[in-house]
């Protein structure tokens, strides 16, 4: 990528053009997300799980605000514009380790439904912290209303409704988009993964997802795995690292 301060033009390897004058304009794919009048780049990009209809978000999400509380802009924007959404690297390693399934939104599955989140959640997290996303495991991704920092809520110690649990839970990041780009490629598929895998359809991966993949496996002394195994893995079919393929059903 190359950025030229003078003209405010960048130009980006993979032939898209972005030129900003008073505001902004943009030819662009899913990576690249902007707020005006200051440029964002996202590389971590959020894949919507559902079409979005940003009318109709803007619209639940105002009657939300009437009858609870106003959302940061962080994540008011991220309902607006793409709802419930997973991104495309999903592992947090630097204060805790987790992975997360999915940013929730507006659905009619109460697992991922916002609102829904809230209610379940409500006096289980800490006073200024409100549920975002979910995590591998049954924990939660949270805000706190005031400052937009990101939280991890984790189940067994930090859930308040529970008695004897008062540890507050870990702030990880600053705000939700440095948080997104603090995650990378995990080398184990989620619980989650493998659920929609075999509930929903069958995931595939590539020459450069398997490479990316066994790096991260590599690096906790596990063999490489082939694209076959990965294939296997991601789909629960068999654990190559339990399992002889030659003796999987």
């Amino acid at each position: 990528m190359w950025f030229c301060s003078k003209h405010s033009y960048i130009l980006l390897k993979c032939s898209y053009v972005f030129y900003k004058h008073s505001g902004f304009a943009l030819i662009t794919k899913k990576f690249i997300t902007l707020t005006s009048p200051t440029m964002k780049i996202i590389m971590n990009s959020l894949k919507s799980i559902y079409p979005v209809s940003k009318s109709e978000n803007l619209e639940k999400l105002t009657a939300f605000e009437q009858a609870y509380f106003n959302i940061p802009n962080d994540f008011r924007e991220y309902l607006i514009n793409y709802n419930v959404a997973k991104p495309r690297k999903t592992y947090y390693k630097d204060r805790v380790e987790f992975d997360l399934n999915y940013l929730f939104g507006f659905s009619k599955n109460a697992y991922e439904d916002f609102l829904e989140t809230i209610k379940t959640y409500t006096n289980r997290t800490d006073k200024n912290l409100f549920p975002i996303g979910s995590v591998d495991g049954g924990d939660l991704l949270c805000m706190d209303k005031n400052t937009q920092e990101i939280y991890y809520w984790n189940h067994e110690i930090n859930d308040q409704g529970l008695e004897g649990n008062n540890t507050p839970a870990t702030k990880i990041s600053a705000n939700l988009d440095e948080f997104l780009e603090s995650l990378t490629i995990s080398s184990e598929p989620t619980e989650y993964e493998i659920k929609r895998a075999i509930q929903n359809a069958v995931v595939t991966t590539t020459p450069k997802g398997v490479e990316i993949r066994n790096e991260q496996r590599k690096k906790k002394g596990l063999r490489p795995l082939t694209i076959e195994e990965w294939h296997a893995k991601l789909n629960g079919i068999y654990d190559p690292d339990t399992v002889n393929p030659n003796q999987s059903t």
